[in-house]
């Protein structure tokens, strides 16, 4: 699940100086890279006796459209959905950003994945939980706009199934 990075890796020198800039963190920040993520590189850090998830966004991210999706996360967290909490910088920042490098700082959720099916008790906290994300989400203005895959979705190209 995670691999050691060298730590003379110029990347990882430049994402612990924005958790020591921005978050306040001890420079001895441990982090081990995680293969998973979707379009960002993403970290656990161990420092100063506790977890952290570190999102490390790319060049070109789009940044204000990232920090819209961190809002959404705490709006579903205010709603009972259980969501890694973010944690702002020392200015107040959801994400923080130093020359090209830009993080943003989660607390740690331990958890596994599971591939072989729910038992009984999965699929009751699934459907709890997609419930609340349906009960949230089902008057907030983004939810008004069409979707940009609806038309693809409801016309398959069925040559290429």
């Amino acid at each position: 699940m995670s691999n050691p990075i060298p730590v003379d890796d110029p990347a990882l020198a430049k994402i612990a100086k924005v958790l020591t800039n921005a978050y306040g963190l001890r420079e001895d920040v441990h982090l081990t890279r995680l293969n998973i993520g979707q379009g960002t590189f993403n970290y656990r850090a161990l420092t100063q006796g506790r977890s952290l998830f570190i999102k490390h966004y790319q060049a070109g991210d789009d940044l204000v459209a990232e920090a819209e999706a961190v809002a959404l996360t705490r709006l579903a967290g205010d709603h009972g959905v259980p969501v890694a909490e973010v944690l702002r910088s020392t200015a107040g920042e959801a994400i923080s950003r130093q020359g090209d490098t830009a993080v943003s700082v989660w607390t740690w959720m331990s958890g596994h994945t599971i591939t072989g099916g729910f038992n009984q008790a999965q699929h009751a906290a699934a459907g709890q939980t997609l419930g609340r994300i349906h009960h949230t989400f089902a008057d907030h203005p983004a939810g008004k706009k069409p979707s940009s895959e609806l038309h693809d979705w409801l016309n398959p190209d069925l040559t290429q199934l």
